[in-house]
């Protein structure tokens, strides 16, 4: 499994954390793969009860790497297979029959909150931020 996202378990319940704190967790196509396989593993580990998602660093994610969504401006046909991906990490999250909690702290921002709602608990840090800011440009979450 990549470094991008490090697991640690505590009796029944698996930390899965985004570990890319010098990008602020941003999301790219190499974060995604890394974070759905590290669900993948949770979903299929029956000493699993609950999975616990959370960001290493200050801040749980800034939400899209945005280096890559520069490269995805070349077309849909780029965009479209890491859209994909990501929603099918969200799927993960919301369809596993395990109990999924998001811990936010720092910010959590347009996708990486879209990740968190996903879950089917999330917690927030009293200083924790989060929002859609993709809306105010006419973009739909």
């Amino acid at each position: 499994m990549s470094d991008l996202v490090l697991t640690e378990d505590r009796g029944r319940v698996r930390h899965v954390v985004l570990n890319r704190p010098e990008k602020r967790n941003a999301f790219n196509a190499d974060l995604i793969a890394a974070l759905d396989a590290a669900l993948e593993a949770a979903a299929e580990d029956p000493s699993v009860h609950v999975v616990v998602l959370r960001g290493a660093g200050p801040m749980f994610s800034s939400g899209v790497d945005l280096a890559e969504l520069a490269d995805m401006s070349r077309g849909v046909e780029v965009l479209r297979p890491f859209r994909k991906r990501w929603l099918d990490v969200a799927n993960r999250l919301e369809e596993m029959p395990k109990a999924t909690v998001c811990q936010i702290h720092g910010g959590c921002i347009g996708g990486a909150l879209e990740t968190a709602l996903a879950c089917d608990l999330r917690t927030m840090a009293a200083e924790a931020i989060a929002g859609l800011p993709e809306t105010r440009i006419g973009l739909i979450p």
